[in-house]
């Protein structure tokens, strides 16, 4: 999906007041980020997989 359509699909997902989980590739993250209340980022590395919160917000700051 492009910029536009992502921003549309979750203000459509919004108003229907609907929770959902987004899987989405690194590219995408930008788009998305800024537009849900949690973002989790999962990295696997060799045989160890990390989940870390983090808030766009914040690196914003930075």
């Amino acid at each position: 999906m492009d910029h536009q359509r992502i921003q549309e699909s979750l203000k459509l997902v919004r108003s229907m007041k609907l929770q959902v989980i987004i899987s989405a590739p690194t590219e995408k993250i930008a788009d998305i980020a800024p537009l849900v209340d949690r973002n989790l980022c999962v990295v696997k590395a060799n045989k160890q997989i990390l989940v870390k919160a983090f808030d766009p917000k914040q690196m914003l700051e930075v």
